[in-house]
């Protein structure tokens, strides 16, 4: 080679080498990428269907639970309106007769405000 000659033909075959070169890496990067997707992807599903199977028994733990508390709940009530009840029964007669006996045994009598405001009129 004279030192005047460019070594033109060697460069532009260094140049189609590198581009292959890069072409093949970017190539194995969207490859890697593409699997790597692929099995985050697959990971999720995983995790998102365990995932699923623990809320789903939670949330059936959850219902037995509220379903006990209505039990509970409805039962005391019943207790409750039961007692209510049987105390009315027990009751009945005696407020019957206090009941009739306020309305029968009136004593007419003036109504304590009222002498106070005929005093406050005559002021």
């Amino acid at each position: 080679m004279k030192a005047n000659q460019t070594p033109l033909p060697q460069l532009i075959q260094a140049e189609k080498q590198a581009a292959d070169i890069i072409f093949e890496a970017r190539k194995r990067k969207r490859l890697l990428l593409n699997r790597a997707k692929n099995v985050a992807v697959k990971e999720v599903e995983t995790y998102h269907g365990e995932r699923e199977v623990i809320l789903n028994a939670l949330n059936e733990s959850v219902q037995e639970s509220i379903g006990i508390t209505q039990r509970r709940v409805e039962q005391a009530t019943k207790e409750k309106i039961a007692k209510i009840d049987a105390q009315v029964e027990t009751n009945r007669e005696a407020v019957v007769k206090m009941i009739l006996k306020l309305m029968n045994d009136f004593v007419p009598e003036v109504h304590r405000n009222y002498l106070f405001l005929k005093d406050q009129k005559q002021k």
